[in-house]
């Protein structure tokens, strides 16, 4: 339960009803997990999350509520692929244009649109973001229109589902190219379906439509990459049944694990701070 200092509180909960204690930031991502995604925005700050989110060109929320950590923003879906656009470019932002120039008859430019790009969000953070929406097509909520996909073709994206099934959206990409969509009635009546059962369904069937390639970026300057137990959070081997390839700053490395998952540590410290240092005070 969360106070919202006007006499009133909030109380989240997950989509199952079903608590599950500590977890890694990558299962909570992946399994879209509202409890520890809430907790730990929480601690980072409304007001560093809201800055984050000016900063990719989402406008501040005002007043805040600790609803806006679990999606509760209004976007269109055009405002929510220029978000995504700046995730998946390693976080430099580009404003997305329909029309890049004018031509002749004969090919010839008439007129060509400038194209700005500008760092907003540090790139070991957001690199280290998109390893975990990998997992999200991999393992968690994103999974069933991951089958819907070429073999091994590698995707990135995220699923979200609005309170009463009123809106089912999907936001993901390859190595080159970006889709959102967005599964709702007019009169905002119940569809009935999650993100990923909806949205994320028309997502997938539309990208195995086209060419494109998996994605796959090397890790930035000051990025290690590595194989990180799902459920522990510690390093562990390539050949684990629970192993995701993750990255985090060199200082961040956690400890090796005994074996494959035999071992639990209290990693959400190490990883709340990392958030921290990476948002800014």
């Amino acid at each position: 339960m969360i106070d919202l200092g006007n006499g009133q509180t909030w109380t989240p909960k997950n989509f199952t009803d079903e608590t599950h204690g500590e977890v890694t930031a990558v299962r909570a991502l992946a399994e879209s997990l509202n409890l520890a995604t809430v907790s730990l925005g929480m601690d980072v700050g409304l007001d560093r999350v809201a800055r984050e989110l000016e900063r990719m060109g989402v406008e501040r929320p005002q007043p805040l509520y600790p609803s806006l950590l679990l999606g509760a923003v209004e976007l269109t879906p055009y405002q929510m692929a220029q978000l995504y656009n700046t995730i998946a470019n390693g976080g430099f932002r580009a404003p997305l244009r329909a029309v890049r120039a004018i031509v002749d008859t004969q090919g010839r430019t008439l007129q060509r649109y400038s194209l700005a790009i500008e760092q907003v969000a540090d790139p070991v953070a957001v690199y280290a973001l998109n390893q975990g929406l990998v997992q999200v097509m991999e393992r968690g909520t994103g999974a069933p229109a991951r089958r819907l996909l070429p073999a091994g073709l590698t995707t990135a994206g995220k699923t979200g589902t609005s309170d009463d099934l009123r809106d089912s959206w999907f936001a993901g990409f390859s190595n080159d190219l970006l889709a959102v969509t967005w599964v709702g009635n007019d009169d905002n009546a119940s569809i009935g379906l999650t993100g990923g059962m909806g949205a994320a369904q028309v997502w997938a069937r539309v990208l195995r439509s086209v060419d494109t390639a998996s994605y796959s970026l090397p890790p930035p300057e000051g990025a290690e990459a590595l194989w990180i137990d799902y459920n522990t959070g510690l390093a562990t081997d390539e050949r684990c049944p629970d192993a995701v390839y993750l990255a985090m700053t060199t200082r961040e490395v956690p400890p090796k694990a005994v074996s494959c998952g035999s071992t639990r540590t209290r990693v959400g410290g190490r990883l709340l701070q990392w958030l921290k240092n990476r948002l800014g005070d």
